[in-house]
């Protein structure tokens, strides 16, 4: 295999406690976010809200201390024996969704009708990464079994079978075209070409521990990756070398912390890296520059995503909390709390909502203008594990501990961002 060179989709020629590497103006130049005018979240000063007092939530144990069984899902699908692992649900037929667990099973299935469309059979572990492709018609399975299955979405048929080197950690498609990343415990990830199924290139040398997050930048035309010995590196996957790389080394890095999540701006230019000590970095990908460190959480970060519309980031912690961070000022905004660990935040596509599921098996809306919790929903019985949304927030669907998946909805549409409007510097 020539490492020198792959073609990846859509190529062109490349044109808390805080401690600052770079001055504020840095990210505020490289971050571009429109803002709608009074849709500024709320100042430091009003940054703890109370999970349940903005919604008239109340408590769900009676006098007795019996927990009332409350249900708000819309339907469910309830195939998988075992827990479920990891959701998906399809890009452009949102009544269509995803599902692996710890069954060695993973499904399609109807979200209106809880029906199944097809089984997934072919994995002797537990599935612990599923995704569709950017328009839907392919989706991949992961497996702690060290494969990689990719389907027809449409008919359910196998149409590769990919051996990955060691355990599947997760998978991530490349935005613009049929090329899946595969990350893998032992420190690497592949690039593979679908549906032919051949390597595109392997991503080695870099990390020593299994690699626990990545994904490509939104522009399809780099790759990021963390791992479990606190390495992290930025790729060029066209030659299968890194533009830049950290390392425990780097006495302004990580230091004896799993990094355990990576969100990248929608820009291609700003990332932000969690750990599982709760501390995290942001990073100018433009340069590697170190932009700032910070103490976000108390224990580890779970996920890390970016508005797109507001200068923000939230990232979602196993201390039950999620943080609000401002990317242009390097500090957090607010807070948002749960009852326990959080798995995992994600925005509508309004940039204006964050949803989030947590270990207290609820999922919860909140305005990131605000901080108001807007809903709270409840129907699982063991923690959740994994969720997954249409961008315009309408439906979410959940996978548990209890082995059910639960589909919460619809959302009230949220409001749209003005045209014209500009992020304030």
């Amino acid at each position: 295999m020539d490492p020198t060179h792959h073609q990846l989709p859509g190529d062109q020629p490349d044109a808390a406690e805080e401690k600052h590497f770079a001055e504020h103006d840095e990210a505020a130049e490289i971050i571009d976010v429109n803002t709608t005018e009074g849709d500024v979240p709320m100042d430091e000063d009003d940054d703890e809200v109370d999970d349940g007092a903005a919604a008239g939530v109340q408590d769900d144990d009676d006098d007795d201390g019996m927990m009332e069984l409350h249900d708000d899902s819309v339907q469910g699908f309830f195939e998988h024996k075992q827990p479920v692992h990891c959701v998906a649900l399809h890009p452009t037929h949102p009544t269509i969704a995803l599902s692996g667990g710890e069954d060695d099973m993973a499904y399609l299935w109807n979200v209106a009708t809880g029906e199944r469309l097809h089984a997934l059979a072919g994995h002797t572990d537990s599935v612990i990464a599923a995704a569709f492709n950017m328009d839907g018609s392919l989706c991949a399975t992961g497996g702690m079994d060290g494969k990689v299955f990719v389907w027809n979405s449409a008919t359910g048929t196998q149409v590769a079978a990919l051996e990955a080197s060691d355990e599947v950690m997760w998978i991530h498609w490349h935005p613009k075209g049929n090329v899946l990343l595969v990350g893998t415990n032992d420190g690497q990830a592949w690039l593979y070409n679908l549906p032919s199924g051949n390597v595109m290139c392997i991503l080695a040398g870099v990390h020593t521990a299994a690699v626990t997050c990545g994904q490509f930048t939104p522009d399809g035309k780099r790759v990021i990756t963390g791992a479990e010995d606190g390495t992290l590196a930025f790729w060029d996957p066209r030659t299968a070398s890194p533009v830049f790389k950290y390392t425990p080394d780097d006495g302004r890095w990580f230091q004896e912390e799993v990094i355990t999540a990576i969100g990248v701006h929608h820009n291609s230019n700003v990332a932000v890296v969690g750990g599982s000590e709760g501390t995290a970095r942001a990073i100018n990908l433009t340069n590697g520059n170190l932009l700032a460190s910070f103490s976000a959480h108390s224990s580890s970060i779970e996920s890390i995503t970016f508005s797109r519309a507001l200068p923000i980031a939230a990232l979602a912690s196993t201390d039950n909390n999620i943080t609000l961070f401002d990317v242009t000022r390097m500090a957090a905004r607010a807070t948002l709390r749960h009852e326990d660990a959080v798995i995992k935040a994600q925005w509508t596509a309004d940039g204006l909502h964050l949803v989030s599921c947590s270990a207290d098996r609820t999922v919860r809306v909140w305005d990131a203008r605000t901080g108001a919790q807007l809903h709270r929903w409840m129907g699982h019985q063991e923690p959740i594990l994994a969720m997954d949304m249409t961008a315009n927030g309408e439906t979410v669907v959940t996978g548990g501990d209890d082995g059910v998946c639960l589909v919460f909805s619809p959302l009230a549409p949220a409001p749209a961002v003005a045209s014209g409007s500009s992020m304030a510097h």
